[in-house]
Order: C-alpha cells, then structure tokens, then sequence
C-alpha cells in the first residue's frame, strides 16, 4: 500500500509497499504540493503522526547509519525534505526540523557545501541537480528556525553561503537566463528561492529597504526565466514589505494591490489546474489586509468571512499557518472597525494557546502584540515588555515601531490605515 489522502480528513497515511513503489508514492508527494509560490511549499494534506521515513520508503531495511539501504541516497534526500515540508504545512514545526536534519546530512556525505558550488554551481544535463537540492533543504530549515522563533544570527548562518552563490548567479548570469538550458533556469529558480527567504529574513529583522532590494532582485530573475512575477509567499511578503515601508504610500498600495488582484485572478481561472491550489487562503489574508489598510473595512471583513467559508478552510486542506494568519486578520480588522468584543478577546487567546502550543513561537509574539492593543493597565505593559524582550533578544525588530505606537497611546493597527 502507498500513500493516499483522505479527502475530508486531511491525512495522508502511510502504509508498507514494495521497492517497486518508490517511484509512485515520490510522485503522489509532488503532487501534493505546489511549487509556484518560488519560496515557500504548499500542501493540500496532512500527514499522520504514525508515518515515517521507513513507510514511506515501503522498507525495513536499514543500513548502519539510520537510513534505509537500497535508496539512493539523491532519494533520500527528497524524501526527507518533502516529509519535513509535510510535517512544516501540517505546523509540527519539531518534527519538520528533525526530518530536514536528516536530509542535511545526507546533502553533507555528498559534499553539498558553499565551496562545492562557489563562485557558480555547474550546469550538468541529466543529473541529479545537487544545487537545487542544497538550497531547497536550507530554504525550509531557516523558514523552520524563523517560525521557531531561533535568533537570527543563526539562520543568517543557515543561509550566508548559498545567498551570496544565488546573488552571483541574479546578477552575473541575467542575462543568460531566458534563453538558457532548463539545467540553467533550474538553478536560477533555485536562486531566486534563495534571495527571497533571506528578503524575509531582512523583512522580519526590520530591514525594509534590504528586503524590497532582495524581493525585487528575485523578480528580475523571475521575470527572466518565467516572464512573471513572484506569486505565492514571496509575493505576499513582498507586499508586505512595501506596504510597511509607508504607510499610505499610494504607490506602493496600488502596486500592492495589482499584484496581488493578478496573482488571485490566476487562480480562479475556470477550467484550470490552479483553481486546486491552497494557497488562495493565504492571498486572500493579503488582500483583506490592504483593504484594510485602504480603510475599506467592511469589504475586508467581507472577505475574510466569505475566505472563512471556504472549502479549503472547511474541510481542513490548507496549511496551519494560512488558517492561523486567516484568524489573526480577523483580529486586526475587528480592531481596526471597533468591533472587537469579549467572545473575539476569547478566540485570540485559543489562537496563542495554540500558536505557543505548537512551537509557532514567532508569530505567536506577534498575535502578543494585538493582543495587547486590547488590554488595558498594568497588563498591556507586561504584554508589550515580554513580547519586546523576546523579539529583541533573538534581533528580530519588526515590530519596533508597533512597541513604541502603542506605548505612547496609539494602535498600530491604525497607524497602518490610510
């Protein structure tokens, strides 16, 4: 037996298969997930608590290292990555970095380090694509340490060697991109992947202007390979990067707001594979939150109750972090439209038991945060302090100007509201 998901459910078990197998159960992960977004991987299932390296690849056969014995070991490196992306969308965030572990030691007994792949990682036809591989594993460990709530010195070392490859390749190798070998685009996307999670590393530091730069440079290659624009998670943080960097920018806001219409009017097209993607969830949070910050507060509200709705949401087939930032917009426009009452206080709270329960720990300081626009004294400053002391600790200053805001009596909320 392979794996199969159940549809209502969301779970995706894991039974033993023959060797023979491999193959099918590898290619029912790929297809799980959607690649588009450029950054982030999305899945329409979860995996149960019960699945293993060892079911998945329908073995019992292990070799003196932990790993089973008849798997390439380019095999096993993607299957530990796709179970760490799984148990990542699923918000097992310890689980997801003990697999991704896993596939970085075997990345190492195949010598994938920065200096492999320095100054440029070759173009090699009809193999493994060893970079791609590399890159595609630290991108989701720093995204899992960033989620964690790590320090940013450490991810920053996570990711120092591969940026500055991925860099390289954006600037020197442009121009070849377009008409260049898929051997070639392929790494170039690998790049671009790259340059967007350190943009959101820069964009979580505080460090607006680093993050546009990074975003934007991550466009060009897009463009050049693809001839689109970002899409999927790069894209939103991307807009949120412009849109903090105001606010009220008109602008940034009418940017903002085209790219991200053009991104949900690609997934809604009839007759398309795209209308199935996950990610619609979270786009749909982007655009509540620039109508908010538009100051069209009922038609954010419209929206978030209409994505509520969704059948996705319903039925549990998008990630833990979309639902999570679904309710957390809720929050922020109930704040924003003064409709925020005792019932949504009680929800907010659940969502950082939650968030806090799950090891979701930087968003679960920054839920703190509109937490304490509702409190009121002493409780509001112990909130603002502890969420202050933790964020500043690990270097993440974000939310620094929001500290301030509310300190001196204001809501950054509606600091953001044109």
């Amino acid at each position: 037996m392979v794996s199969f998901a159940r549809q209502y459910f969301s779970d995706l078990i894991v039974g033993y298969a023959r060797q023979s197998e491999l193959q099918q159960t590898r290619a029912q992960f790929f297809t799980a997930r959607e690649l588009g977004d450029g950054i982030d991987f999305h899945f329409d299932v979860e995996i149960s608590h019960g699945a293993n390296l060892i079911e998945i690849a329908a073995t019992q056969k292990i070799g003196f290292n932990g790993s089973p014995r008849h798997l390439k070991i380019e095999d096993q490196i993607t299957i530990y990555t796709e179970i760490g992306i799984c148990w990542m969308h699923s918000g097992r965030l310890q689980l997801a970095q003990k697999s991704i572990f896993r596939a970085r030691e075997r990345l190492q007994e195949m010598g994938a380090d920065a200096k492999m792949f320095s100054p440029l990682p070759r173009v090699e036809e009809g193999s493994f694509n060893l970079w791609r591989a590399w890159t595609d594993t630290l991108n989701i460990q720093a995204l899992i340490a960033m989620r964690l709530g790590r320090e940013r010195p450490m991810i920053e070392d996570i990711l120092k060697g591969a940026v500055e490859i991925a860099r390289r390749i954006a600037i020197e190798e442009l121009a070849s991109l377009p008409n260049g070998s898929p051997e070639l685009k392929a790494n170039g996307l690998a790049a671009r992947r790259v340059i967007c999670r350190y943009a959101q590393l820069c964009l979580n530091a505080g460090k607006l202007d680093q993050a546009i730069e990074d975003y934007e440079l991550a466009t060009s290659v897009e463009k050049a390979i693809t001839g689109k624009n970002l899409s999927g998670d790069a894209l939103r943080r991307y807009i949120e990067a412009i849109v903090r960097r105001g606010p009220c920018l008109p602008e940034d806001l009418a940017t903002a707001e085209m790219l991200i219409d053009e991104q949900i009017g690609h997934k809604q097209i009839a007759g398309t594979r795209r209308r199935l993607s996950n990610d619609i969830i979270s786009l749909f949070v982007t655009k509540a939150m620039l109508l908010r910050a538009r100051g069209e507060f009922i038609a954010a509200k419209t929206l978030l109750e209409e994505t509520e709705k969704h059948e996705f949401v319903l039925r549990g087939e998008c990630t833990f972090t979309a639902r999570a930032e679904l309710a957390l917009e809720t929050f922020r426009v109930r704040i924003a439209s003064g409709n925020f009452d005792r019932e949504q206080r009680s929800a907010l709270q659940a969502l950082l038991s939650e968030l806090q329960a799950r090891h979701h720990m930087s968003m679960y300081w920054h839920a703190m945060v509109v937490f304490a626009e509702m409190e009121i004294e002493p409780r509001k400053s112990e909130i603002l302090l502890q969420a202050e002391r933790s964020l500043s600790s690990s270097l993440w200053y974000r939310r620094t100007n929001d500290f301030r805001i509310i300190r001196e009596g204001g809501s950054p909320i509606m600091a953001m509201v044109c």
